[in-house]
C-alpha cells in the first residue's frame, strides 16, 4: 500500500460507524471495526451474533 492510499484509507475509517464491513485487504470476507480501527475480528460467512448485541425477544 503506497502513502496516499494509506491517507485515503484513513481519512474514509474516520467517519465510519463500528460494524462488518468488506475486509480492506481483501483476504477476508467481513472484518469488524470498532469505530477507531480495524480489528483482528474476521469473518468468510458473515457478521457473528455477539452475546449481549441481540435484542431480547419479546
Amino acid at each position: 500500500m503506497t502513502a496516499l492510499e494509506s491517507r485515503i484509507e484513513e481519512q474514509q475509517t474516520e467517519s465510519m460507524a463500528a460494524g462488518w464491513y468488506d475486509d480492506p485487504q481483501g483476504r477476508h470476507r467481513l472484518r469488524y471495526f470498532n469505530g477507531l480501527a480495524w480489528t483482528s475480528h474476521v469473518t468468510h460467512f458473515g457478521p457473528t451474533p455477539c452475546i449481549g448485541c441481540m435484542h431480547p425477544e419479546n
